[in-house]
């Protein structure tokens, strides 16, 4: 099958499985006849399909292993299985999951650009998605209560390390259906691996630290100013009247607080002069703002812990690799990606993303799980 990982570990079910790739197929012909620069989209989601373009083929294979886990229950058929992709940017999971014929196709993007441009590209492929989600996870919720949905499946790539309360994500997403439900979130921001751990790092240094300079097709709705500098201007607007060195201090201590928890943080110390404690990571950071993660490193034990509690079988899968630039590139991939899959849980150390996998079965009320 050709949007299949070399040597990668899939669920059991092979038959949901060659849907999938032919489906990805399907869309791969649909993709290559469309000219993402004639889309009336976004500067922003076109500098995305570009990147997409660049590695089609290995962006697809992804794609197809992220859902082969949404969709691995063996008790529901792609023709009942109800999905959300949540975060979608330019929707390529949503896209994918129509094409296979997926009962009903749901999408949500916090960015209304996105959610209006992934409507425009599902339109110009003639593929179907049933509804379209602006917001977070309280307008999903909201969404789904309005409509009576009660959701089988949900994916995201590439999201998870930039929500702002992650966990709370998960009890949340936990609650959006009334029986089974199944999660794969896949995320680049593979802290088990050092090579990616240490340009993360330096990720977070950049946005902590330094202004950037906004490069085209820049997300309107991001700063490109220091965060360690926005949290130093909430502060002072806030809390008038005392020392730059108090500033200086409570904004080092604020790393990873949005506006309205450093107002909380800053009113105790005024109230109590107790000072905010620092998160535990050394580098991770957030837009003060929007509380968007700069590829947040998440703590592994922790996601599945909280899925655990929700009732859920939780584990991390390790990604592979789907470079298809040059032969020499693949035979690397694909020696690579059977080491992954032998190794099991050790081969996060060489996983170039890893999958948040769990897995509720129905008929359990919460407190039998």
């Amino acid at each position: 099958m050709q949007f299949l990982f070399d040597h990668g570990h899939y669920p059991p079910n092979l038959e949901q499985i060659a849907d999938l790739d032919r489906a990805a197929e399907r869309l791969a012909v649909k993709l290559k006849s469309l000219k993402p620069d004639k889309l009336k989209i976004s500067e922003y989601n076109k500098r995305y399909l570009s990147l997409h373009y660049a590695s089609l083929d290995g962006y697809l294979r992804k794609c197809v292993w992220i859902l082969a886990w949404a969709f691995s229950d063996p008790n529901i058929p792609l023709e009942e299985q109800i999905f959300l992709e949540y975060g979608g940017g330019t929707g390529f999971l949503s896209l994918l999951a129509g094409e296979a014929g997926v009962a009903q196709v749901l999408y949500n993007d916090i960015y209304p650009v996105s959610c209006e441009d992934a409507g425009t590209l599902a339109e110009n492929l003639n593929v179907k998605v049933d509804r379209y989600v602006p917001g977070d996870i309280d307008e999903v919720v909201l969404d789904f209560k309005n409509h009576q949905t009660s959701c089988t499946s949900i994916a995201s790539n590439d999201v998870l390390e930039h929500v702002y309360r992650p966990y709370t994500l998960l009890e949340r997403m936990a609650n959006l259906s009334n029986g089974s439900l199944t999660l794969a979130m896949a995320s680049t921001a593979n802290g088990k691996n050092p090579r990616i751990l240490y340009q993360h790092k330096k990720i977070h240094h950049r946005h902590e630290f330094k202004e950037r300079i906004p490069e085209a097709g820049h997300k309107q709705i991001d700063t490109t100013r220091a965060f360690l500098d926005l949290r130093k201007d909430i502060i002072r607007e806030f809390c008038q009247g005392i020392s730059e060195s108090e500033i200086s201090r409570l904004a080092e201590l604020t790393r990873g607080l949005r506006k309205d928890d450093i107002h909380t943080s800053v009113e105790r110390y005024k109230r109590d002069r107790q000072l905010p404690k620092l998160i535990q990571h050394p580098s991770n950071t957030c837009d003060p703002y929007t509380g968007n993660w700069a590829e947040h490193l998440l703590d592994f034990q922790k996601l599945t812990s909280v899925l655990k509690r929700e009732g859920f079988e939780a584990r991390i899968e390790a990604g592979y690799y789907s470079n298809q630039s040059s032969i020499s590139k693949r035979w690397v991939g694909a020696i690579l990606n059977a080491w992954i899959t032998s190794l099991k849980s050790w081969g996060l150390f060489i996983a170039p993303f890893f999958l948040l996998f769990g897995q509720r079965r129905s008929g359990l009320n919460k407190k039998e799980r």
